[in-house]
């Protein structure tokens, strides 16, 4: 509870208000609507808008995906901007997530509170560290069953499968991913 009269203040980085720190996930739920950032390892990280190269696939995935799971009532497919909040400290905005049926009850009207079903993630030179990295071993750990990262420039698509021992990599290939959770190959 903050008191009736207060000041806001950074030190060190960290956010202040009155002469207490607040946690960086508070925080994140007071920046404006639409704010570029996400929270990755307890750390604010900003991009820049993405290209027009980036939205122009990522409509098109998204167009193709979103038509099938419709047809087929499988679930839900929504795109970033949109929160999905992993844990305390992991607040995505994932480019592309597919949420099934039953995992329905992760769906808030502000924002998704646990792990998707499949992710994809559009790699550009800004965000491709984290996506490969940070971000794939959280996904790993909150149990998305399919991860896929698409090179924006060169339309490479790298998949992982979840499985009992954690992700395994399939092969890499240029403008297709095929999912068998979604049970359908789109060619983009």
């Amino acid at each position: 509870m903050l008191p009736e009269k207060f000041y806001c203040e950074v030190r060190n980085g960290d956010f202040w208000v009155s002469s207490m720190q607040l946690p960086k996930w508070m925080i994140y739920q007071f920046l404006p609507e639409g704010t570029r950032v996400q929270l990755i390892n307890n750390q604010f990280v900003m991009s820049p808008s993405p290209s027009v190269k980036h939205q122009d696939l990522l409509g098109i995935i998204f167009l193709k995906m979103k038509q099938w799971v419709n047809k087929e009532q499988l679930g839900k497919v929504l795109m970033a901007p949109l929160d999905v909040h992993f844990a305390e400290k992991e607040v995505y905005q994932t480019d592309i997530i597919f949420i099934a049926n039953k995992n329905s009850g992760i769906i808030f009207e502000n924002a998704i509170y646990g792990a998707p079903d499949l992710v994809i993630e559009l790699l550009s030179p800004s965000n491709a560290s984290f996506d490969l990295n940070q971000k794939k071993d959280i996904y790993e750990e909150k149990k998305v069953k399919e991860y896929w990262t698409v090179d924006v420039a060169t339309k490479e698509v790298i998949g992982f499968e979840l499985t009992s021992k954690g992700f395994k990599q399939l092969p890499a290939v240029n403008g297709i991913i095929s999912s068998k959770l979604i049970g359908k190959t789109f060619k983009f």
